[in-house]
């Protein structure tokens, strides 16, 4: 038996499925080539972040795997 969490459709959930129809629509409004810079763009910044947050975590075990 597969029992799913209940989710909360409350403002702050509805505001962000708004605001991802938004970027949606966004992105389809773009050229191939801006939709590939953009493309870059993010990846090139969760990049970063997931290094960051990967250096955070290694200091927080005092430098240790």
């Amino acid at each position: 038996m597969n029992i799913r969490p209940t989710v909360d459709f409350d403002d702050k959930y509805l505001n962000a499925k708004c605001k991802v129809i938004e970027c949606i629509k966004a992105l389809n409004q773009l050229t191939p080539e801006q939709n590939q810079q953009l493309a870059r763009e993010c990846f090139a910044s969760m990049g970063m972040a997931m290094s960051l947050e990967q250096f955070i975590h290694h200091m927080e075990n005092g430098g240790q795997g």
